[in-house]
């Protein structure tokens, strides 16, 4: 990724859970991770807590709307239980942050973990022991390592490659490009 570096300056958002927040604490520290690699001073981060993962979309409005960020990522965790609360702030918190990416006119990644166990959801904000908390979540469906990682970690890295992303389609450069950096 750091070929494509984002500019110096550039302020980034993330609002996180507090709803199992020994989950979505991994995750924030993933997502700090990735940016540190990208030299992204932590200064340049605000940081907003919310209850839930429920009231991450209007906590991510409100900040787009007081601060000139130039990507939000949301942070956190929605664990299946035994009534059908999950699939209702599963569906609605996903609805509404993708209808913000459109309507804020900038990135906002989704670092919201839908699993059906704590394990699960342990695997994916670093492992059950930790060992992956630094590192890229591995999505790709043939390893035998799949589901291993940080969905934080790759939120921010999305969050800074959709932020350059959008600099170059709004530049009146990239017409001349024959590839978009990503």
């Amino acid at each position: 990724m750091k070929k494509n570096k984002v500019q110096k300056n550039v302020k980034f958002g993330i609002v996180v859970s507090e709803f199992n927040k020994n989950i979505t604490d991994r995750l924030l520290e993933g997502a700090k991770t990735a940016f540190k690699q990208e030299d992204i001073d932590t200064s340049e981060i605000k940081i907003i807590y919310v209850p839930g993962s429920f009231e991450i979309p209007i906590a991510a409005q409100k900040l787009a709307q007081s601060e000139p960020v130039e990507a939000i990522i949301c942070l956190g965790a929605i664990i299946k239980g035994e009534t059908d609360h999950y699939h209702y702030i599963s569906n609605s918190t996903s609805i509404a942050l993708a209808e913000l990416n459109l309507k804020l006119n900038i990135p906002v990644t989704f670092g919201i973990l839908t699993t059906d166990t704590v394990k699960q959801a342990f695997e994916r904000s670093g492992g059950i022991d930790g060992s992956t908390i630094n590192k890229k979540l591995n999505t790709d469906k043939l390893s035998s390592t799949k589901n291993k990682g940080n969905a934080g970690f790759n939120a921010a890295i999305t969050a800074m490659k959709m932020s350059k992303l959008l600099q170059t389609l709004d530049s009146s450069n990239y017409s001349k490009q024959s590839q978009l950096p990503i």
